[in-house]
């Protein structure tokens, strides 16, 4: 799993020493809905566990999420976004919000597809001082690059 950081490249989680500088990372903050605004979070500690995963291709990119992650997805002339389960997009034509807060303007809108479902998949759980959850919790999502 990667994420992206403050210099505005993809850390790989799977590659973390025992001991790092401050590494943060981007989330979207939906805390106070009048202020919707990318933060960057410290990284505090690292908990590796297993859990069912989906490995999904994004675009160009593949990536894989746990299954019980959501994403934000959104038609290009529509424009309203929506958090969906990743349970509910399989052979469905969604696309995902694809937006680098660092770099890009406007976002993209790049097709999501279930590859395949492993029931047993190491993964990577963050944890800072906002007790980061899945999805970080209801009102913050993890910008993880593809």
């Amino acid at each position: 799993m990667k994420i992206l950081t403050l210099d505005n490249l993809p850390y790989e989680l799977d590659t973390v020493p025992e001991e790092i500088d401050d590494i943060r990372y981007s989330v979207l903050d939906y805390t106070d809905p009048n202020d919707v605004d990318y933060i960057f979070m410290p990284l505090v500690f690292l908990e590796s566990f297993n859990a069912p995963a989906a490995v999904c291709r994004i675009g160009p990119h593949k990536i894989n999420i746990p299954l019980d992650w959501s994403l934000i997805i959104s038609e290009p002339d529509v424009g309203d976004a929506e958090v969906m389960s990743l349970m509910t997009l399989n052979d469905r034509n969604f696309k995902a919000f694809c937006l680098n807060p660092l770099s890009d303007i406007m976002p993209d809108f790049l097709p999501i597809t279930i590859e395949n479902i492993f029931s047993e998949t190491n993964n990577d759980f963050l944890d800072s001082r906002s007790k980061i959850l899945n999805w970080i919790n209801k009102l913050k999502f993890l910008d993880s690059p593809v």
